[in-house]
Parts: structure tokens; C-alpha cells; sequence
């Protein structure tokens, strides 16, 4: 379909299609472990098993809900029986917690080859004006504890543990880069968001041996997408699967010269492809930063 607003690619994607599609020989992780936090449900269960077509040897997927993680577990476990799949109960703001389960997951198959960081909260939205007591104060900081100590924290631990040519996706929001401003009432969301993509930006330069990447995973109508829908969030909606095979695309040696960028699961990767060298000499482009410099008018 054609994209309802500028966009990098002239062919914009709702559902998943063959140039993305996990069983390519192309996209496989064969014998590597993946390990993806928020992994129990919606769009992180979805890119775990999306891995898991891919070939992966180990699927960890992390969470606060044990239920939600065996579900996932024996959702991937029905269709792929050869793949490994560890369900790790814990929280992104706990370190001990995570660490120890990065320590266990790589102990496993020579490190993580591949972490996806998709765990995150929306806050309930509200405008600022009307973010006048205790609680809602807290209420909107709850995003900062998740998105952002959640994300250092899961950064830290995929630091320690990574295996050599590691890669790391980070799962963010058009709402931080595109629409900071438009969608009213989302600041706990949208501010901390942007925050944690910032973080990750610093992470990517001060590891140049991890391929690191964002990923805005389009408008699902999960839990927490569906808040966005609520919030004045006009965009189409988009397939489950389509952000779960784009991850595993991005993550592949054909998403490589994307690495360091921030891009949507709706561009057209055959169109990508073709504007390799425009983006790879470009820089600062899908980057997060301040729109108009180095002010050139």
C-alpha cells in the first residue's frame, strides 16, 4: 500500500511478505541462541517464534509472568520440537536478576548471538497539566523505571554475556522519533521511549562490535498498542507477524547496513536494499537527534 505519510520506502507493509519471510535460507540463525525480554505475549512472543522458524538452536525469552512464558514456550516448542526454549522468570528493573539469567543463557551454546529488547510499559496517559498528585507521579515515572533502567539494565547484561558477533534489537516507537508531540497525553510513554533510544544510540557507539538496531514495530493491536488507538493514534494497523519477520530480517547479514539506525517494520526491505549506499554514507540519517542540524537553512 502506499505509505500514509513520508517514508523511506514508496511501498508500505501491514502484514508480513516473502522478502521477510524467517524460513528463508538467508535470514537463518542456525545453531546461534536468541534471548528476548518481554517474550511471554503479544509482539515479543510472536518475535521469539519468529526466530525459532529461523533455525535458532536456543529461544530464552524473559518476563514477570511465569503463565504468559510457558504459554509462549509450548507455542514455539508445538512447531519447532528441535529448538531449546528457556523460559526465565524476571523483571528488566531487577540487575541481579537479569544478569543471572544472561549467565545462564550463555552459558549454554558460547554467549548470546542475539538479544531483542522488546520489554516495556505504556503508563496510563495523561496530559502533564493533569499530573497533579502522588500518584499519577508516579504513574508516569513507572515508564522511566521500565523503558530506560530496564533497558541499562538488559544493555549491562547482554554486554557481559554476548557472544562474538553479537547483534542486539531494541524495540522502540515511532511515538519517540516521529510523534513526540502529537499523540496528547502519551509523555510518560513517549518521553521515556525516546530516552531509552538515546540510551541505546550511546550503547551502539561505545560497543562498534555489536550490531545494534531499533525497531518501531508498527501499530499492533496488543495490550499496549491498543492504548495508542485510544490516545488519537489514527495509523493503520499491522499484523502480529510483520514486526516479528522484520526483526529477524534486520538481524540478518542482509539488514547489516542498517546497523546503528533506528527503522520501521512497514518500509520494504527490497527497497532498502537499493538505497544501501545512500544510507550507509549518510551521516547521522534514522538517527535520533535535533531535526534541521547541522542548520543548514
Amino acid at each position: 500500500m502506499k505509505p500514509p505519510f513520508p517514508s523511506v520506502t514508496s511501498e508500505w507493509h501491514n502484514a508480513p511478505y516473502a522478502a521477510i519471510s524467517p524460513t528463508l535460507p538467508a535470514l537463518s540463525v542456525a545453531g546461534k541462541t536468541v534471548l528476548m525480554t518481554g517474550g511471554g505475549r503479544g509482539i515479543g512472543s510472536r518475535i521469539a517464534y519468529a526466530f525459532a522458524a529461523a533455525g535458532a538452536k536456543i529461544v530464552a525469552i524473559t518476563g514477570r509472568t511465569a503463565a504468559s512464558l510457558e504459554e509462549s514456550k509450548a507455542a514455539i516448542e508445538k512447531d519447532f520440537p528441535n529448538v531449546t526454549v528457556v523460559p526465565l522468570t524476571s523483571d528488566v528493573t531487577d540487575a541481579e536478576a537479569i544478569n543471572t539469567a544472561f549467565a545462564k543463557i550463555a552459558a549454554m551454546n558460547g554467549g548470546i548471538h542475539i538479544c531483542v529488547h522488546n520489554a516495556g510499559v505504556a503508563p496510563p496517559g495523561a496530559k502533564i497539566a493533569e499530573i497533579s498528585n502522588a500518584a499519577a507521579r508516579k504513574d508516569w515515572w513507572n515508564g522511566y523505571e521500565i523503558n530506560v533502567l530496564g533497558t541499562l539494565v538488559v544493555l549491562n547484561a547482554f554486554a557481559q554475556h554476548k557472544a562474538q558477533g553479537a547483534k542486539l534489537c531494541f524495540i522502540g516507537t515511532a511515538a519517540s522519533a516521529v510523534f513526540p508531540s502529537t499523540m496528547l497525553g502519551t509523555s510518560a510513554y513517549s518521553m521515556s521511549k525516546s530516552a531509552a533510544a538515546v540510551l541505546v544510540q550511546y550503547f551502539a557507539a561505545e560497543n562498534p562490535e555489536i550490531g545494534v538496531f531499533t525497531l518501531h514495530p508498527g501499530v499492533v493491536l496488543t495490550e499496549m498498542g491498543s492504548r495508542g488507538k485510544k490516545s488519537g493514534n489514527t495509523l493503520p494497523t499491522d499484523d502480529i507477524d510483520l514486526p516479528a519477520h522484520f526483526a529477524v530480517w534486520l538481524l540478518s547479514p542482509e539488514g547489516e547496513f542498517l546497523r546503528n539506525r533506528f527503522v520501521w517494520c512497514n518500509w520494504d526491505v527490497n527497497e532498502l536494499k537499493e538505497k544501501t549506499t545512500k544510507i550507509t554514507e549518510t551521516k547521522g540519517y534514522l538517527n535520533i537527534g535535533m531535526i534541521g542540524w547541522p542548520y543548514r537553512l
